[in-house]
């Protein structure tokens, strides 16, 4: 079994305050200019426009899936007919944020039918993605070796989070799929005397908005800030290193890339300080090569994740439609 072609297809990337469109060529790179737009801040507005693009894509590009990545919890099911069902919550957008979530099809087909008709046709494929997911996907596009079977991704942006990706061994071309249980990673309380008190409730790019007079990555490299930053951080490498084990960990985001140059060396002292300790785990977390994206790809990073995301999903269903007609 080959991994699927997955053609020519688009990402939107999807931030509180800036919505990112990318287009993709067949060969998994990215097609003309990124776009980017403010965030439609409504279901409405946000549902009518993504629904909008992608008609516009599959008539004027060719393209055949899309993988909108979002801040907050999704949920992708795939039942014994291969019917797919999603789920989303964007946690960092007020009004797409509520408890029972969104289920995107749906809210694209309200508005123009024609959307659900060619979801439905069998010929495009639209998977939502954890934004986490889409930049450890994008971390082994971009940074994985061969030698490395799991890639972990930690988000500092406007949210604070992280995930992994697996190897699929089974296959001679690269293919990485979500590691299960670990995603979300920013929002583990620090402790459990004080439940919401996380990573993404110190050191993101919202809860540090406006206690200083110009963007973090503006400030000098001795303020106290980027230490805090660095522990964060510091401590979801950990807890990656504990339970995933991963081979590389790729540091990313608004202020994970942009303000690099002020946290790195707080950062990897501070792993070094756990990793020269006496816990058991100490040499899980010691394996990890720490990779930091070039400033320039501050705005795409993450949006190079989209194809990996994609071919992980068809992959996954056309296995578990073999493994049940088997069965």
């Amino acid at each position: 079994m080959n991994i699927p072609e997955i053609g020519a297809g688009l990402v939107f990337g999807t931030g509180k305050t800036n919505l990112r469109v990318a287009q993709f060529e067949p060969s998994g790179e990215i097609m003309g200019e990124l776009l980017v737009l403010g965030t439609p801040t409504t279901p409405k507005e946000f549902f009518a426009y993504t629904g909008r693009t992608i008609l516009e894509a599959a008539a004027d590009k060719g393209a055949r899936w899309a993988v909108l990545g979002v801040a907050g919890p999704v949920s992708v099911k795939v039942d014994a007919e291969d019917g797919v069902t999603q789920n989303l919550r964007v946690t960092n957008i007020r009004a797409l944020k509520r408890k029972r979530g969104f289920d995107p099809v749906r809210e694209m087909t309200k508005h123009d039918p024609a959307v659900g008709k060619l979801l439905n046709s069998g010929e495009f494929t639209f998977l939502t993605v954890n934004d986490g997911d889409l930049a450890a996907q994008a971390g082994a596009k971009l940074f994985a070796e061969e030698q490395d079977s799991v890639v972990a991704d930690i988000i500092d942006g406007s949210g604070t989070g992280g995930a992994a990706v697996i190897r699929d061994t089974r296959f001679e071309e690269q293919l990485f799929h979500p590691l299960p249980g670990i995603w979300e990673m920013g929002h583990i309380p620090v402790s459990l005397d004080h439940p919401a008190s996380t990573p993404e409730q110190s050191i993101s790019g919202t809860a540090l908005d406006g206690k200083f007079d110009r963007p973090i990555r503006d400030l000098e490299h001795n303020n106290p800030v980027f230490r805090t930053i660095a522990r964060g951080m510091a401590n979801i490498a950990i807890v990656f290193g504990v339970t995933a084990a991963p081979d590389l960990i790729v540091i990313s985001g608004g202020i994970g890339i942009e303000a690099q140059d002020k946290f790195k060396e707080a950062l990897e002292a501070e792993i070094n300080w756990f990793t020269s300790s006496d816990n058991p785990m100490a040499d899980k977390v010691a394996k990890a090569r720490i990779v930091y994206p070039d400033v320039s790809m501050a705005d795409t990073y993450e949006l190079y994740g989209a194809p990996g995301a994609m071919r992980s999903h068809l992959t996954s269903r056309i296995i578990n439609q073999l493994v049940r007609n088997t069965s």
